[in-house]
Parts: C-alpha cells; structure tokens; sequence
C-alpha cells in the first residue's frame, strides 16, 4: 500500500515530455517553438518537463535535445528498430513506444508541414490515447491543443 502511495506521488512529480518535430525545422525554429510550447504547457497547469523523449531523428530532435543539454533536462532518445521491423514501418511503431511512455507530447511542425510526416503520427496516437498534445508550426499562426480527457468521479 506504502509503495503504491510512494509510486504515484514520484509519477506526479515527474513529467516525461515527448519531443516530435519536423527533419527541416532549424535549431532556431525549433528552439523558438519550443520554449512558446513549454510556456503554453505551464499556462495550462502541466508541471515542468524532468524528461526530454525524443526519437533522434535529424531536425527538431536533434536540436531540442541539445537545447535539453544546454538547460540541464534530462534526455531519453528511442530510435527506430530497422533490425527487427520494416524500413517504412520501424518509425511507426517506434513512435507508439514514444507516446506510451510520455505524460505530455508537442509536436513542431516546419513551415508548410502542418499535420504531415512521422510528426502527425505521433501527434495523432497521442490524441488517440488521450494525453495533452500541443502542435506548433513554425512562422505561422497554426496552434492546436489537446487537453487531456476530463476525469469522472
């Protein structure tokens, strides 16, 4: 009973934040949504990010872990399994793992990208699974947030 009481208070302290964006976005792009994305994120009630889960892929991934190291947040990279899965299907599934372990998913999206690639799959499984999504595209307008489902006592 203890260690599930202890279990659930760590999981409320923690906030695992998964990272999915554009190949083309540059660092300042990316940096740019980013911090717009995290502070949008408080706003609403969600802690501060302990975790950074990302896919490793060039791009947005690339650059929001380095702006991660730079700030001192942790980072958690799952690549795609090309050995034990198909080229077109290995991000796919990776991007299922990603969204089953994050709490909170913001995708950033490049100019012209909008709901497009390996970012809206991700951002659609995160919605499907009914987590907080938020999506930015880059030197637009475009912002979408998906709250979480309301609970019911």
């Amino acid at each position: 009973m203890i260690w599930q009481i202890l279990t659930n208070f760590i999981e409320i302290l923690l906030m695992i934040l998964l990272l999915t964006g554009s190949r083309q976005l540059t660092a300042a792009q990316t940096v740019d949504l980013l911090e717009r994305g995290l502070e949008f994120l408080r706003q609403q009630g969600h802690p501060v990010p302990t975790l950074l889960l990302h896919g490793g892929a060039a791009g947005a991934d690339a650059h929001a872990a380095a702006w991660a190291l730079a700030a001192g947040l942790p980072t958690e990279t799952l690549k795609p399994d090309y050995d034990q899965h198909q080229h077109k299907a290995a991000p796919l599934l990776r991007n299922t793992q990603l969204v089953a372990r994050a709490e909170v998913t913001l995708a950033l999206y490049a100019p012209g990208r909008w709901q497009r690639g390996g970012t809206w799959d991700a951002a659609r499984k995160t919605a499907l699974a009914g987590k907080p999504l938020l999506e930015l595209e880059a030197d637009s307008l475009h912002q979408c947030y998906t709250p979480p489902p309301l609970l019911l006592c």
